[in-house]
């Protein structure tokens, strides 16, 4: 497996424009957003808590993410909560708020 400085290498390798890092800083969060709002929307209910394709996308996340490097790992994790947290109250509003949410994200973070 790559090490994070492997990852973070190969990436800095083709992302060297100052208009392609502001872009990324602000796109590639954006479209990570909405990925985890339209995944929340099939829920399964266990217990009180809502599980969902986007939760099990965040656990292996957040297992990768953890085996490169613990400090980061932890952002992480705390990031992708804190996306499924919002994502599921879009996800349980009316489908046009829903949709709107997801694919408006995915459009302008693209």
């Amino acid at each position: 497996m790559k090490t994070l400085i492997d990852h973070l290498s190969q990436y800095a390798d083709y992302h060297r424009d100052p208009r392609n890092i502001h872009t990324h800083f602000v796109g590639v969060p954006m479209i990570m957003f909405a990925v985890v709002v339209l995944l929340s929307r099939p829920a399964w209910m266990v217990g009180d808590l809502p599980v969902t394709p986007a939760l099990f996308c965040a656990l292996a996340s957040s297992i990768f993410y953890f085996r490169l490097d613990a400090r980061f790992g932890l952002a992480m994790a705390a990031l992708l909560a804190a996306m499924l947290a919002v994502a599921q109250w879009l996800a349980v509003q009316n489908m046009a708020v829903w949709l709107a949410a997801g694919i408006g994200l995915f459009v302008v973070g693209w």
